[in-house]
């Protein structure tokens, strides 16, 4: 049975037509990282049937309104992917999309660090003592932290 669309109803969907050459991928971005996006930035799309495969695709949509989802706001994103064959309405996937970029830099896990008074520090293993050393952090990519000063590639880091 099929209904016609009114005002009271939205009709039954009988069709819908997709443009395979021109696929979107749509994910959520969480609001701390927002700032950080750009119309036009370069991603990787990486689908769950097959994660070892990247797709490349452009950033073209960030919503202007964030959504309230599991108690965080979240903002809906819109990358578009060129001429993919094996890619199907439903799939699952995540995106990368570079921000910025060091190379040659020293890095450690970011649950390494320890926060007293709004800075950030380090228990150094020294002789026998464990000690706290400051450190100074720069990028971040939620797993791992550069350390720009306050530690050297020779020093024994003490973690839990």
């Amino acid at each position: 049975s099929i209904i016609e669309s009114n005002n009271f109803n939205e009709g039954t969907t009988i069709v819908r037509i997709a443009n395979y050459k021109e696929m979107i991928f749509e994910g959520k971005v969480k609001e701390y990282n927002i700032k950080d996006l750009k119309i036009g930035m370069d991603s990787e799309i990486s689908l769950a049937f097959n994660p070892k495969k990247k797709i490349k695709g452009k950033l073209f949509h960030i919503d202007t309104k964030g959504q309230n989802i599991k108690g965080g706001i979240s903002f809906l994103i819109k990358i578009r992917i060129d001429n993919y064959p094996f890619i199907r309405v439903g799939i699952s996937g995540k995106a990368n999309i570079l921000i910025k970029k060091r190379d040659k830099v020293l890095a450690i896990k970011e649950s390494w660090l320890k926060e007293k008074g709004g800075e950030f520090y380090l228990e150094i293993l020294e002789g026998d003592n464990i000690i706290e050393k400051e450190i100074i952090t720069g990028l971040s990519d939620g797993i791992n932290i550069q350390v720009i000063k306050g530690v050297s590639l020779l020093e024994k880091i003490v973690v839990q």
